[in-house]
């Protein structure tokens, strides 16, 4: 194939795309943070590549392995940034000026796309490049304790994606014809935002569960027994986690219909997807032993938080939202409502659902 492609952000996600982009026959540029390029990008010099394994199982080797913006960028026609939602305005800041041509694409997208074209309308940088992004993660995985090694459990079977402005998508899917993951194209960037799924399985396993987790300090299973080997459970009352999914659930499609799209999110019963995990790899089933985790410090402030803001804005009531938050700043000490993303910090405020919905268009 021969193709230069970026990935931007050396965790779990760049691990996983990165491997799977190389394994197919990308030539890629793989971007860390300075700080970070000791633990994140250095293994993988001394190794020659990432050793991947579960899914598709290879070691992959990286064409470029840098911390300079200009170099991850050079010559490379997508830029994959799979970083934390708080991340993305450090992120944006870096690579605005560089991107003149290219096509971007943020996994998860959590409005980046919105950040990222107001800082480019801000500092007045006239860069014009597709700005796109998914859902989420296309993968279930773990770094664990090995160096430069990435276990994708599995590749999940759609990711939804959208450019914008929208009508931008069609561009976005035929750059990305190659790409070994299975990118589903939807309305807008307002719907792949507004669909992130990720909230609807951690807050309630780390809320629900958080005495275990400080029992056990780490030694709990990621996957509740209620939602693993779902067969079991059919024509059953639902368990507590369940509930709180589908409550959850229910408020998020709600502000999803008044924005004019539907959403439903992938079922979380029923088989697990092959290859399973062997539970000899402990260290992929043992989870934080810390409530303060990015399944709370993430995806309270960047999910439920941006989606209650939402349902202010559309006129729909959210208190399992809105309760969620609350418990999660107590157990955490923090305000995560005044630190989340809100209609106001992304510029939404005092706008009708017309004109946001419109803004994506």
């Amino acid at each position: 194939m021969g193709e230069r492609i970026a990935v931007l952000g050396a965790g779990n996600g760049g691990y996983a795309l990165a491997s799977d982009l190389a394994l197919s026959g990308y030539k890629v540029n793989l971007f860390e943070l300075e700080r970070f390029r000791e633990f994140n990008l250095n293994p993988i010099e001394e190794k020659g590549g990432i050793e991947r394994d579960g899914m598709r199982s290879g070691l992959a080797e990286m064409d470029v392995l840098t911390s300079d913006i200009e170099e991850a960028l050079d010559c490379a026609d997508i830029v994959n940034v799979t970083i934390p939602a708080f991340a993305h305005t450090e992120f944006i800041e870096l690579m605005a000026s560089h991107l003149e041509g290219k096509t971007v694409i943020f996994f998860p997208l959590n409005f980046a796309d919105v950040k990222l074209r107001r800082f480019i309308a801000e500092k007045d940088l006239g860069v014009k490049a597709i700005i796109a992004g998914g859902e989420t993660m296309p993968y279930a995985c773990r770094r664990m304790k090995r160096p430069a090694y990435i276990f994708v459990r599995w590749t999940f079977p759609r990711t939804r994606v959208a450019a914008a402005p929208a009508g931008d998508t069609a561009r976005l899917m035929e750059s990305t014809k190659g790409y070994p993951i299975n990118l589903e194209p939807v309305s807008s960037t307002l719907e792949v935002s507004m669909a992130y799924e990720n909230p609807l399985g951690h807050i309630p396993m780390m809320l629900l569960n958080a005495a275990s987790i400080e029992r056990t300090a780490g030694k709990w299973e990621i996957f509740y027994d209620t939602l693993v080997g779902g067969k079991e459970r059919e024509g059953k009352p639902q368990r507590s986690q369940e509930k709180l999914i589908e409550a959850i659930k229910h408020e998020q499609s709600a502000v999803c219909e008044k924005l004019g799209f539907s959403f439903e999110a992938e079922p979380y019963v029923g088989e697990l997807p092959s290859p399973a995990v062997p539970w000899s790899l402990d260290t992929y089933w043992s989870m934080t032993d810390r409530m303060n985790y990015r399944y709370l410090t993430e995806d309270v402030p960047y999910g439920l938080v941006t989606w209650a803001s939402f349902g202010d804005l559309v006129g729909v009531k959210t208190p399992t939202l809105d309760s969620c938050i609350q418990i999660s700043s107590v157990l955490l000490d923090r305000d995560f409502k005044a630190e989340g993303m809100t209609v106001e910090k992304l510029g939404f405020g005092g706008m009708t659902t017309k004109q946001v919905v419109d803004f994506f268009r």
